[in-house]
């Protein structure tokens, strides 16, 4: 009893100096934040009201080098914000669903990070990171960018066109999630990498094309298959009416059909095996 009493109390110590010695919550101003390492700084939320917020340098003599996932995630008072040069570290989903934000800034002598036109991208703008929600129209990805990031695109209600050039090679979970504005895009033969759930929610989109020569997928009446169309991926949301699949399912991916509210009917062939997760989700 005496040397569990013992070694409970050793493990609470070290317990104890590991919390004291990693990350733990702070706030200063409107930013909260955490310090970790060598007295290195994450910004993990906000919660001012301004609508143009410059991400400082350093706090207590200390640098901001990380932004943390989802940091400012749904601020929709926000219109710009700034990061600064030695951030080189931000967290998924950092600055999405800002239904506001117009504008996202790098400062120059950023070596991670650059901005073009209000959007964020990697240092050598081949990673699309995000799109500030509050964009509309019609948007081309310039000819560099290779990846289309987790959630880019996420919630970007007032895009109503995109353009994916052929130098993209894959588009990431949730990247044009919840794009309402979209009524038709594109897939292009270079794309051979889609992450899940990269166009629900999507309730204005009535077609998704693949280019013929795509080595991985395909589209048949709009909706998204994999090259042999033994799995659908995608129905688009803005379709209506019925929906019969082809004989050639025989998987239906997780959330598939979610949210495509406009669909009557739904036929199932004999050969389908599989459904995922919230395949008819919202269908209402």
């Amino acid at each position: 009893f005496m040397q569990f009493r013992k070694l409970t109390f050793i493990l609470s110590l070290i317990v104890i100096v590991f919390l004291s010695s990693t990350a733990f919550a702070l706030s200063w101003g409107d930013f909260s934040y955490t310090v970790s390492g060598s007295d290195n700084i994450t910004i993990t939320g906000y919660t001012g009201s301004g609508n143009a917020v410059v991400i400082p340098e350093t706090i207590d003599t200390k640098p901001v080098v990380s932004i943390g996932d989802t940091a400012f995630s749904g601020k929709t008072a926000l219109t710009s914000v700034t990061i600064p040069s030695s951030v080189t570290s931000i967290g998924t989903a950092a600055f999405n669903l800002c239904s506001s934000l117009t504008s996202i800034i790098v400062a120059a002598g950023n070596p991670k990070y650059c901005s073009l036109d209000g959007v964020l991208y990697n240092y050598a703008a081949t990673t699309l990171i995000q799109t500030p929600g509050g964009k509309f129209g019609e948007f081309v990805i310039p000819g560099t960018v290779t990846a289309i990031g987790v959630s880019a695109f996420e919630s970007c209600a007032g895009l109503t066109g995109i353009t994916i050039p052929s130098s993209v090679r894959s588009i990431g979970v949730r990247a044009f999630r919840y794009c309402t504005g979209l009524t038709s895009i594109t897939i292009p033969g270079s794309v051979t990498s889609l992450g899940a759930s990269a166009f629900s929610g999507c309730s204005g989109l009535t077609s998704i094309e693949v280019e013929a020569n795509n080595p991985n997928y395909s589209s048949e009446a709009g909706a998204l298959y994999n090259k042999d169309k033994t799995t659908v991926i995608q129905y688009p949301g803005g379709k209506s009416g019925m929906f019969v699949m082809p004989d050639s399912v025989i998987t239906i991916e997780a959330s598939a059909f979610e949210d495509c509210n406009g669909l009557t009917t739904i036929t199932i062939g004999d050969g389908v095996e599989s459904i995922g997760d919230y395949a008819f989700y919202g269908c209402t």
